[in-house]
């Protein structure tokens, strides 16, 4: 993986994402880059073989996953499950509810969005907000 670019192009950009001809994505979108179709079988093999040459070779024993609200937590868990580090982490940034002009004190409902992240990745990943 040393100076090797993934051999990616339009294909593997979800539709409606910078020219994108891949799938729809399976979470929210992120304005400022590409999102990657991660439905797409080739994207999770090089995903996954990217995980492993960071694991094996270059001694990660800890992944976080930026921006998770974007793709689905059951890729992850595709990801854990061929990489296994001993610690993953989503950031997981949902928005709180507001009454007014403050917060709210219930918080159930964006507590429950991030568990049920956790929850796809089969829990194998923490997540943080």
């Amino acid at each position: 993986w040393e100076g090797v670019r993934m051999a990616w192009e339009e294909w593997a950009v979800c539709s409606g994402s910078f020219a994108g001809q891949g799938k729809s994505q399976s979470g929210l979108d992120f304005h400022a880059a590409p999102n990657i179709d991660h439905s797409n079988p080739q994207v999770q093999k090089d995903i996954c073989d990217w995980l492993v040459w960071l694991r094996e070779d270059v001694g990660y024993d800890s992944l976080r996953f930026d921006f998770s609200k974007g793709y689905g937590g059951h890729f992850v868990k595709k990801y854990l499950e061929a990489a296994g580090p001993e610690f993953s982490v989503g950031e997981f940034w949902d928005t709180c509810t507001y009454e007014g002009s403050g917060l709210a004190y219930n918080q159930d409902g964006h507590r429950q969005r991030t568990v049920d992240w956790i929850d796809q990745t089969g829990g194998q990943s923490a997540a943080f907000d």
